[in-house]
Parts: C-alpha cells; structure tokens; sequence
C-alpha cells in the first residue's frame, strides 16, 4: 500500500523543494559520495523533475544549474514535494513552513523522523478540508513563525557557542506561551459557541501544541549551550534567575 501511495505521489508531481542539499566545488565521484543530496537531486533531474535547491548557507550559488534559495517562502512556484535531508529537530519547523507555501508532500528523507513534524503535517491535511477554525489560522501561523525562529536562532548559537545568544532565545519562550495561550482561549471559545466546531478545533489545538513544544525544545538546546559554555546549569531555573546567574558569574 505505502508503494503504491509513493508511486501515486512521484507520478502526479512535477516540482520538487530539496531543503538541506549541500552545494560541491567539484562534481567527483568522491565528492558525490559524501553527499547524498546531490545524488538524489541529479537522479531526479534525469527523470524530468524541476527541483528546487535549498540551503541558506549555499544560497546564490548554481547546483545544476538551479539556483539555490535561502528558504521554502523564496520559491515561486507551487511546489508538489518538498525532499527534506536536515536532521530530525529541524523537521517542524520545515513542515510549518511546507503548509504556509501550500506544498502537497513532505517527504523526510530515511533516518530523519519528526513526531512533531508529523502532527502539524497531518492537522493541516485534516483541516483543508474542514471549514473551521480558520478564524485562527492567522494566530496559528504567527506561532509557527516565531518558534522557527527561535529553532533557528538555538542551532545558531548551538553551533557557535554563543551563551549570549543562547540566553536571548531561551528569554523568548514566554512569549511563544503567550501565542499559545491566547489561540487556545480562540479556540476554546470558538467550540463552546457550538458543537460543531469542535472537531476542526480540536485539530487546530493539537497543531498548535506541536509548534509551542518546538520552542520549549529550542529553549532546552539553549539551556544545554549555556552549560557548555558557562558551566551552569539552568534548566530547571526561572529566566529571571537565569540572568542573574550569567550576570554574577561575569
């Protein structure tokens, strides 16, 4: 069944988003070897597909002969899958920003696996085709953009070491809790003011918890950066007293 559906899917789609395909200075064998996105990108090429390569650290640059993006929003063609090779914890935030440009699949390569990811996928297929909540479709999406953010921001200073940084994000938590709470109030009310919409809301309440467990999760890779780096462990701390740790100890 999971083949047919997968041959179904190739067959009907033209374009395809690689998010995560890494750029090469020379098109050896030995360079090909290393990096498994290339390979799937010329091997799709070859069966006709227009694909689209994305990768913010390669962007500009000409990976056979397509240009490559920063980002999925850059893209100005409707898209019919987008081909993610990114590690797992990147995978929500990739699939947030699949729903916002209207891409039909999202497709993580082996080895990459999203719980969350998967739930905000599979809410947005339930909901196309429900008429609510689409009230708060708009909050929803605000949530969705802050918390790449902050995903994006934490592997940044993961990478960098950059406890400063680390700590600017994890002070923005709070404020992905108050994007929560105020959509879930919306929805709340939306299902007391009749029965019948409590089955998309309800949708739209699951999805919304996917995205606001994405930013608790950036603020746990910030807590780790900042332990590495300072030595502190501030996990189970207010972001009050947090400051005032990083603050006595320079």
């Amino acid at each position: 069944m999971e083949d047919q559906i997968i041959k179904n899917t190739l067959a009907s789609a033209k374009t395809i988003a690689m998010v995560g395909v890494s750029s090469i200075k020379k098109e050896d064998s030995s360079n090909l070897k290393r990096r498994p996105s290339i390979i799937v990108m010329k091997y799709l090429q070859e069966f006709g597909y227009r694909v689209i390569p994305v990768n913010p650290f390669s962007a500009g640059k000409k990976i056979y002969g397509e240009t490559v993006l920063s980002k999925l929003e850059d893209i100005t063609i409707q898209i019919d899958i987008i081909d993610v090779f990114r590690p797992s914890v990147e995978a929500p935030a990739i699939a947030e920003q699949a729903i916002k440009i209207k891409a039909k699949v999202l497709w993580l390569q082996y080895g990459i696996h999203s719980d969350e990811a998967e739930k905000i996928a599979k809410m947005a297929i339930e909901l196309l085709d429900k008429k609510d909540p689409k009230f708060a479709y708009t909050s929803i999406n605000s949530l969705g953009k802050f918390v790449s953010q902050m995903l994006h921001d934490a592997l940044d200073a993961f990478a960098k070491l950059d406890s400063k940084l680390a700590l600017e994000v994890a002070l923005r938590e709070p404020e992905s809790d108050k994007y929560y709470a105020s959509i879930m109030r919306e929805l709340i009310t939306h299902m007391m003011e009749n029965t019948k919409n409590i089955s998309g809301s309800l949708d739209a309440i699951w999805a919304t918890r996917s995205l606001e467990r994405i930013g608790d999760h950036s603020k746990n890779i910030c807590e780790n950066v900042i332990y590495l780096v300072e030595g502190m462990d501030v996990r189970h701390i207010s972001i009050e007293k947090m400051q005032e740790m990083i603050k006595s100890d320079r």
